[in-house]
């Protein structure tokens, strides 16, 4: 945080993270939120470790407050209508969140693909018809639970970028 002189005053944060979780509670998932698969062996739960659903390796978050220089000087009628006025603004940059994988059911419920030997999950060119390689994963054989884990390692969601702006106006009754 620093507050400069003339009413000029920012505050950043930045983390760098990365969560590691055995499954989301969907009983608490947050609104909007992505929920995974459920566990897929629950006599092999280490199987279940991966990247969270949640996992957020990089955020900065910027905010700035800027108080108008205008008519602080003045009469108090002069002030009152273009005195008083404060400009916000919150900056908010974030990585992607991680991929869950997921496929329809095979024979008897498992719901992940097996990982296909040599071959990238990433995709030549990245775009939004094909974020990751397909063909890097294939259907288990029946009755065999899939070999992914529950999110992509390496791949990772489209990041966020958003702008709060605010204008406002202090006055006294």
């Amino acid at each position: 945080e620093k507050r400069f002189s003339k009413g000029l005053s920012i505050l950043g944060a930045y983390s760098k993270s990365k969560l590691i979780d055995v499954g989301d509670n969907l009983t608490q998932v947050r609104p909007g939120g992505v929920t995974g698969g459920l566990v897929q062996d629950w006599s092999d739960l280490a199987a279940e470790r991966s990247k969270s659903l949640y996992d957020v390796p990089q955020r900065l978050v910027v905010t700035t407050l800027y108080e108008l220089p205008f008519a602080k000087n003045s009469s108090r009628m002069v002030h009152a209508v273009a005195g008083g006025w404060q400009v916000n603004a919150i900056m908010t940059l974030q990585s992607g969140l991680p991929i869950p994988i997921q496929m329809s059911a095979n024979t008897f419920g498992a719901d992940r693909p097996s990982v296909v030997s040599g071959v990238s999950d990433k995709p030549a060119q990245q775009t939004l018809a094909q974020w990751f390689n397909t063909a890097a994963f294939t259907a288990p054989a029946p009755y065999t639970y899939g070999n992914v884990s529950r999110t992509l390692p390496d791949i990772s969601g489209d990041g966020l970028f958003n702008l709060d702006f605010s204008l406002f106006k202090h006055f006294t009754v």
